[in-house]
Order: structure tokens, then sequence, then C-alpha cells
């Protein structure tokens, strides 16, 4: 998932990663974010810097 993740970082598709955590319940999605920061730390700050609404997407 995380690998899904972060090729959906590419700027134009902020809405898939959006879309993408909307098909997970709330822990799946807690847990997919916690890995990718984990697995890719430089990436997980590229997302807050590019999209920092995706707090938004976990509710």
């Amino acid at each position: 998932m995380c690998g899904v993740l972060e090729e959906s970082l590419k700027p134009r598709n902020g809405q898939y990663i959006k879309e993408l955590l909307s098909t997970l319940t709330s822990d799946e999605r807690c847990g997919v974010m916690l890995e990718f920061e984990d697995a890719s730390p430089d990436k997980f700050a590229q997302l807050l810097v590019d999209a920092p609404q995706w707090t938004e997407w976990m509710a």
C-alpha cells in the first residue's frame, strides 16, 4: 500500500491519495500513514508540504 501512496505523491495525484484513503477504515488509514512515514520519511515530509490538508482526509 505504501508503494501506491508514494507513487500518488506527484502533485497531480493529490485527489488520488484522498480517494485511496477514503476506501479504508479509520484504523487502516492510520496504519498506512504510519507505515508510510516509517518507510519513506522524506516522501512523507514532502506530503506534509504538498498537501497540508492530508489530516482532513483521515477523518
